[in-house]
């Protein structure tokens, strides 16, 4: 491992930094937190560990702490502490700290700490070598409730989270598409309220909103979302003509009619004959009568977009392939993993 060791005692540093390197780990050294933080901004990706004292001038631990949290919340950071200072590891523990160690330490202390952290990056290795090959599902439903739409955002975006990650997707992209799609569900889809209210009297709109969301008869309309990963076999998909909702492999979508022949939007990505490529897809369907998915501006010309439309351009500008069932309350949205 690429280790960062920051001490302001420098008889301390120069001895453990000697221990770790006989246990076969490469370090580097820092007198202060400041300095420590210098270092560690140069090349962030580049150290597996950050060990750090907590009582230090300029910088301390907990300050440095906080800061390299900004920049990583995965690289894992170990304080180390006098006897005395547990209050200060409590802190340090609910700032992200991932363990510490009391000082005095012995070396076989040391080496059992490092051989945690070196376990807990051999999972997240072998969990990036193992994704490409897992199929991944997840289904839910709720009411439809403005206020469960973050909740239900943040959810999919963690189970979707190691796939952004693996494959250098932007996960912010993912949150603003999975909003407007839940929002345009609950709002225009099962409370029936029309898009176009926003642009005539945005007062009227917040009040049938909150008029709508205290009746029964439109807050218990459920809205079900299914989220799925899997391998798309290129043999099987026809990108000049297809324009059925994606049913490959015998997988059928449980949330969208795939008897339909819905419309299909936003095909940017450039297949190659023959192999596979991996694809993130959700799917939202409301209770909702539908919209005609035909009437959509043209996404490639946004000055069309009104107030009632920003949603949908964002939708169809994030995501590589958006499509609707014939109804017009189900959307479904995909993007696709490339190495």
């Amino acid at each position: 491992m690429n280790i960062l060791l920051v001490d302001d005692d420098t008889a301390i540093l120069k001895l453990i930094a000697k221990v770790i390197q006989n246990f076969g780990h490469n370090v580097v050294t820092a007198e202060d937190g400041q300095i420590g933080l210098e270092i560690f901004l140069k090349e962030p990706t580049f150290f597996h560990l950050i060990i750090s004292d907590v009582m230090m001038p300029i910088i301390d631990g907990l300050e440095l702490l906080r800061k390299v949290r900004q920049y990583s919340s995965e690289i894992p950071f170990i304080v180390t502490t006098g006897y005395n200072e547990i209050g200060i590891v409590i802190k340090a523990l609910k700032q992200g700290a991932t363990d510490f160690m009391s000082k005095p330490y012995s070396s076989k202390e040391l080496s059992t700490a490092l051989n945690k952290i070196e376990s807990m990056l051999d999972t997240k290795s072998s969990i990036e070598k193992t994704l490409p090959f897992i199929n991944t599902t997840f289904q839910t439903s709720m009411p439809s409730r403005t206020n469960l739409i973050p909740g239900l955002v943040g959810i999919l975006k963690e189970v979707a989270k190691p796939y952004c990650q693996l494959y250098g997707i932007n996960s912010a992209d993912i949150t603003t598409s999975l909003t407007e799609a839940l929002t345009n569900a609950v709002v225009h889809g099962n409370l029936d309220i029309p898009s176009e209210l926003k642009t005539i009297s945005w007062e009227s709109f917040q009040d049938m909103l909150e008029q709508r969301e205290s009746m029964p008869e439109y807050v218990d309309r459920a809205v079900n979302v299914s989220f799925e990963v899997f391998n798309l076999n290129l043999e099987t998909y026809d990108k000049e003509q297809n324009r059925t909702l994606l049913n490959v492999d015998n997988r059928t979508s449980p949330n969208v009619d795939n008897r339909t022949s819905p419309h299909v939007d936003n095909e940017k990505w450039d297949f190659k004959s023959g192999g596979k490529v991996m694809q993130m897809q959700w799917s939202i369907m409301d209770s909702g009568k539908g919209f005609d998915y035909n009437s959509l501006p043209d996404r490639l010309d946004p000055t069309k977009f009104l107030l009632s439309g920003r949603g949908m351009f964002l939708i169809r500008s994030f995501m590589d392939k958006v499509s609707w069932n014939s109804k017009g309350n189900a959307i479904q949205m995909v993007k696709y993993l490339k190495k």
